[in-house]
C-alpha cells in the first residue's frame, strides 16, 4: 500500500493510503472536520471557494472536491451561528 501526504493549508500534514481519499468514508469525514476545526474563518473561506472551483475545473473528481467543499462551509457556518 503506497503513502501519500496531504497538506490541508497548512494546518497538518495526513499521512493515508493512496485509496484514502478515492472514496469518502467515516474516517475521511472525521479527519476533514478535525482539519476544519483548526482553520481560522479566512482559511475555512478560501479553502471553501478552491474545493468549488476545483469541482468546477474537474468533473472526474467534482463530487470529491464538493464534499470537501461542504466540510469548510459547514464548520464556517457553526461559527458563524
Amino acid at each position: 500500500m503506497m503513502v501519500c501526504t496531504q497538506e490541508i493549508i497548512g494546518v497538518r500534514k495526513m499521512e493515508v493510503s493512496e485509496n484514502y481519499f478515492k472514496y469518502p468514508n467515516a474516517g475521511w469525514w472525521n479527519a476533514k472536520e478535525e482539519a476544519a476545526k483548526k482553520m481560522t474563518i479566512a482559511q475555512l473561506h478560501y479553502a471553501r471557494l478552491d474545493c468549488f472551483k476545483a469541482g468546477q475545473a474537474n468533473p472526474e473528481r467534482q463530487g470529491y472536491y464538493l464534499d470537501e467543499g461542504c466540510v469548510y462551509a459547514t464548520e464556517q457556518r457553526r461559527r458563524k451561528a
